[in-house]
């Protein structure tokens, strides 16, 4: 679920994001990515993935 403020501050990163880039995204394209970076920098998500799959083997 969003949250108003939630929403807010996604139209605020979209905003920002269309000055520095010269083009305008919608929230729904933005999100993927955000998600995708935060995951991939999330180290500990990193380490646990790589335990969980030494021990399927």
């Amino acid at each position: 679920m969003i949250t108003p403020d939630l929403h807010t501050d996604l139209q605020a990163y979209a905003a920002i994001y269309a000055e520095a880039y010269g083009v305008q995204e919608s929230i729904a394209e933005l999100v993927p990515a955000m998600l995708t970076s935060f995951l991939e920098s999330d180290r500990r998500l990193a380490r646990d993935r790589l335990a969980r799959k030494g021990k399927q083997k």
